[in-house]
Parts: structure tokens; C-alpha cells; sequence
């Protein structure tokens, strides 16, 4: 894991250096979106779940979001979220000419508003501190001979409010070839442009010409020598044996192994931390902060092939490290997680 990690570091301080060097890839003005303050923010490390168009927080809160949602993020003091409402969607397609293209909304416990962004819905992710916002744009940027846009990346920094990221970097636009005429429908069917994952220093964006790291901060890119030293692609941990790896958490001394029936931890030691979840089988899916990750208990036997049953009813909790001690969600019993949508998560 050590290795891993160091080609993790090797490769941030590459992206600073040559952030540094590059300078920002910011352009001000943007598409005309508005990025706006929470003013009754919701907690960014909260337990939250939807289900249909409502949003339900850990402390029991349930705002309805108006919208049947497709996918959201936490960040900003609220979340963020794109409709899967056919009307919204297919309004959205014919205004892009059927360019993958969505409504981003943002939701705090004071209302929804349209933050008049237009997304690839399938790129939307924010960073684990819910500072910065990162998707795709393949509707606003300039067109080549089919008045086909090129696709940008975008990062909002949510704090300040404003874009400081809008690049075409590796997007088929650029060419040393002054005869060069980009062929984007072809060249993004063969390499769609997306965002694979998001820290609080670095967004990684798919390119047609690689894996492109952004500085947060800077907005200074370098291209990603080997893929394999990205975070989630690196060896969880250095026993085999243990298998179904999880997330880390930001500081990287915690893992979850997402073992199936009961999931458990892992430090960055290799040593293993079993929670004391009250059922006989659980899941943990995601951290909320560096000690307390979020998942599921429930009250049914695991299946004789050793699975949790997927249909039975589910109460979330939450468990920590390094006491292992696991409690209930107020509220939350009687889940059927079939029927629920978590946060996307920062990385894969």
C-alpha cells in the first residue's frame, strides 16, 4: 500500500508543480450559472438519502426536492442534483439538439433553485469537503463544422462561488495541424469526456487524449503518466486475502472492506476492525468524516451462499473507528434500499 501511495503523492505534487507552471485555466463569465450560498446549509458529513423527490437527512429532516432525482451530491451546504422527470429531461435534450445535457439544481433546507448549469449528468461529483463541484459541459462551448460543441470541464469552487476551472484540454479541440477539422461526435463516442473522481486538492477528467489531474486551487493540469497510481485504482491493502476493498478515507488510515455479509474495517497497518453492528448482517458504503463511516443493518439471516438478503428491510447506522462501536439512525428502519439513492461518491 506504501507504493501505491507514494505514486499517489508523486503524482499531486507533479499536478501542483505543473499547476504552478501553467498557471489557472479559469475563465470568468462561464455560461451565466449562478453558484449560490446556503443560506440554512445542510451538513456536508449528515447521513442523506433520497427517495423519489425527497431528500432525507440523518437528524430526520425531509425536504422535497420537487424533482424525482437522478443523481446528487453533497457540497456547498446543500446538494446538488439533476432531475430524471422525463419532461425535464427531454426539454434539457431538445434545447442541445439531444447533446447530453441536464438542469443542475441545488436544494438547503430553504428551497430548490435552478442554477441555470447544464450538465452531463453521468460527470456530476463533488470534492469530500463539499468545497469545489466538478461535471462536464457539452453544450456551451464553441462548435466545429457541425455546430457540435466542444465539451469542457468545469470546476466550481462553491466557497468563493465562481468558476475557476473551464478547460478544453484534451477534449479533440486543439491540434498542432493547422488543416485539423475535430470529428467530436465520433471522437466522444470513442472516448467519452467524464470525471472520474474528485479529493479536496485534485479532480481527475477522462479526455480523448488521456486522464487529465486539475489542481483545485490553481486550476493547473498535468496528464496522468500511469493510471494505475489514481487513488481508487491503487491496492487497497497489501493482504490478498482480503478482498472486496472499500473506500478510505481522506486522511487514508482507514478503509471500509465492503465484505459480504458483514463489512469491516481495515487501518492503513493492515490491522482488521470488525464493527459491533446490531444485526446479523450489515454493509458500510461510505465515510461521512475520517472516523464515522454510513451503511446498512438488517435483521435477516444471511443467504446460504453467505449474501445479504437484498430484499429484506434495512435501518441505517453509522460506525466508527477505532472503537468499532455502530448506532442507528434515528428514523431510518423499515429501508428498502432498492428503492433509495445515496450520493454519488467523490471517487469511484
Amino acid at each position: 500500500m506504501s507504493t501505491a501511495r507514494g505514486a499517489y503523492r508523486a503524482l499531486s505534487l507533479v499536478a501542483l508543480l505543473v499547476g504552478l507552471l501553467l498557471g489557472s485555466c479559469a475563465s470568468e463569465g462561464g455560461t451565466g450559472a449562478s453558484w449560490p450560498t446556503a443560506v440554512n446549509p445542510v451538513e456536508q458529513a449528515e447521513p442523506m438519502w433520497v427517495t423519489g423527490s425527497v431528500l432525507h437527512l440523518g437528524d430526520g429532516t425531509r425536504l422535497d426536492l420537487g424533482h424525482q432525482v437522478l443523481r446528487f451530491v453533497a457540497a456547498g451546504g446543500g446538494v446538488y442534483f439533476v432531475s430524471s422527470d422525463e419532461e425535464a429531461r427531454d426539454l434539457a435534450a431538445s434545447e442541445s439538439d439531444g447533446i447530453p445535457a441536464a438542469y443542475l439544481f441545488f436544494a438547503d433546507r430553504d428551497g430548490v433553485q435552478d442554477t441555470g448549469a447544464r450538465i452531463d449528468w453521468r460527470s456530476l461529483h463533488a470534492s469530500p469537503d463539499g468545497r469545489y463541484l466538478a461535471y462536464i459541459d457539452r453544450v456551451s462551448g464553441p462548435t466545429e463544422q457541425y455546430d457540435y460543441p466542444v465539451a469542457e470541464a468545469v470546476i466550481i469552487d462553491l466557497e468563493r462561488g465562481h468558476e475557476v476551472v473551464r478547460s478544453r484540454q484534451g477534449m479533440g479541440w486543439e491540434s498542432d495541424d493547422p488543416d485539423h477539422v475535430p470529428d467530436l461526435p465520433w471522437l466522444y463516442e470513442e472516448s467519452p469526456p467524464g470525471v472520474l473522481g474528485v479529493s479536496n486538492e485534485f479532480a481527475w477528467v477522462a479526455t480523448t487524449e488521456g486522464v487529465l489531474a486539475v489542481d483545485l486551487a490553481s486550476g493547473g493540469t498535468a496528464w496522468v503518466a500511469d493510471e494505475e497510481a489514481l487513488p481508487w485504482t491503487a491496492p487497497r491493502y497489501d493482504d490478498p486475502s482480503i478482498r472486496y476493498p472499500g473506500p478510505w478515507n481522506t486522511e487514508g488510515t482507514w478503509a471500509i472492506a465492503t465484505t459480504h455479509p458483514r463489512s469491516h474495517f481495515v487501518s492503513a497497518d493492515g490491522d482488521v476492525l470488525v464493527p459491533e453492528a446490531p444485526g446479523p448482517s450489515w454493509g458500510l458504503s461510505r465515510w461521512l468524516d475520517e472516523t464515522t463511516a454510513f451503511g446498512a443493518v438488517v435483521d435477516e439471516a444471511p443467504t446460504e451462499a453467505g449474501w445479504a438478503d437484498t430484499d429484506a428491510l434495512a435501518t441505517w447506522i453509522t460506525c466508527t473507528v477505532p472503537d468499532g462501536v455502530c448506532r442507528p439512525i434515528p428514523g431510518a428502519e423499515g429501508i428498502d434500499r432498492l428503492e433509495v439513492l445515496l450520493p454519488h461518491p467523490s471517487q469511484p
